[in-house]
């Protein structure tokens, strides 16, 4: 059997937070919420507080290698982030209803896929074999060596 304990951080911008003081990304990714936050407030659409957010990001050297790298990535989770209320408020609940699920959706399948290869990697790491790694995580053989 395999057990998977997490544990879940809040990481709401506030600069007395523990964690803010020791990891600079998650720091740098609770600034663009806030940030993203603080446009959504002031009027702005989805795409613009998270545009505007990101631009004061680099602007002020928060997550720059950060974004060159992962910066579509960032941005969609930014579109995740965004509450319900919030957007529906913006837009209209119709519209967002339909977006909303399509993003859960492919949240999920994201954050599946990714949690399969974090698994795969580690068993792998503890030198199991790949077929077995395979039959527990649906992965292929191929994938699973490519790791």
């Amino acid at each position: 059997n395999l057990e998977l304990i997490v544990k879940v951080y809040n990481i709401k911008y506030n600069e007395s937070v523990e964690i803010h003081k020791k990891n600079e990304i998650l720091r740098g990714y609770s600034i663009m919420i806030a940030k993203t936050k603080e446009g959504l407030s002031q009027g702005l659409t989805p795409e613009e507080a998270i545009n505007n957010a990101v631009r004061y990001c680099r602007g002020n050297n928060i997550l720059v290698d950060f974004l060159k790298i992962h910066g579509s990535e960032a941005i969609g989770m930014l579109f995740d982030y965004i509450s319900k209320e919030e957007y529906a408020e913006l837009k209209g609940a119709e519209h967002y209803d339909i977006g909303f699920e399509k993003g859960i959706e492919k949240g999920i399948e994201k954050g599946s896929e990714q949690e399969r290869l974090t698994i795969a990697r580690a068993l792998k790491s503890e030198g199991l074999d790949s077929a077995i790694i395979s039959k527990t995580t649906g992965l292929t053989i191929e994938e699973i060596e490519s790791l």
